[in-house]
């Protein structure tokens, strides 16, 4: 099949991600049945309570993830730089004394390709908006069965266990759950303060367990690092504790 280059072309990255390849993409797999992924107890959060933790839940809209990705190879300039987005984070941050923890997760099938306003804010060569054909396109890729299985594995996941927050420089060790795949990792803070978190980290493809997506030979390809972008805000809705929450140790 020929390729039409920056236009067929799409890349994914993932969290908790990976990649996209082009058009001919499979059918948009079903928004999962469930609010929340098989293994996350909703008694968690009360069970942690009891035992003298602070738990605040993730406030959804007001949060937000972006995975980034880049063309790469001799060909590069002829790709898009990609990014997925989405503001549906569900889960909970605990703090305890120096203590932290959290379970995040989100359904894959809310991650957004190049939403038009993720890329204006992004701007540089994210700000040029991509074709619709092409978002659909690449997306479908995206959820189909040769990167994220999304219709076999429906969320994407991030837990840690306790650990102490208390050193500078710290950055939590964290399990990431990624079509069927567990990978361990440390994430990146730049913040925490009043409730709100920032932080950003990279993966390689190797890492996630995929290869490159190439066209052309390998002059066209998704290229090393894949960069995710986050901000979480805890809800301070049922407790305002969780408005004032800070870890200044994790701020880089």
């Amino acid at each position: 099949m020929r390729q039409r280059a920056p236009g067929r072309l799409a890349f994914l990255a993932a969290a908790t991600a990976g990649l996209l390849a082009c058009a001919g993409a499979p059918p948009i797999p079903d928004v999962p049945q469930t609010d929340r992924p098989e293994g996350y107890e909703a008694a968690t959060p009360a069970t942690l309570a009891a035992q003298g933790w602070t738990v605040c839940p993730i406030a959804r809209r007001d949060s937000q993830l972006e995975i980034r990705v880049a063309p790469g190879g001799k060909l590069a300039r002829l790709g898009h730089h990609h990014v997925l987005s989405t503001d549906r984070i569900g889960g909970f941050v605990a703090a305890r004394g120096g203590e932290l923890q959290a379970d995040l997760f989100l359904a894959a099938t809310d991650l957004v390709v190049d939403d038009a306003s993720v890329r204006a804010a992004a701007g540089g060569p994210y700000a040029d908006e991509v074709p619709e054909k092409d978002r659909a396109g690449t997306r479908g890729n995206m959820l189909g069965p040769r990167v994220l299985a999304a219709d076999e594995y429906p969320w994407l996941r991030v837990t840690t266990g306790a650990f102490e927050a208390r050193r500078v420089g710290s950055s939590p060790p964290a399990l990431l759950r990624i079509a069927g795949r567990t990978i361990g990792r440390e994430f990146g803070v730049d913040r925490f303060d009043e409730g709100r978190i920032t932080g950003r980290t990279e993966f390689t493809h190797e890492a996630l367990g995929l290869e490159p997506f190439t066209a052309l030979g390998g002059a066209l390809s998704v290229a090393d690092p894949i960069e995710v972008r986050y901000e979480l805000v805890l809800d301070a809705a049922e407790d305002p504790a969780c408005g004032t929450l800070s870890a200044p140790a994790l701020t880089r």
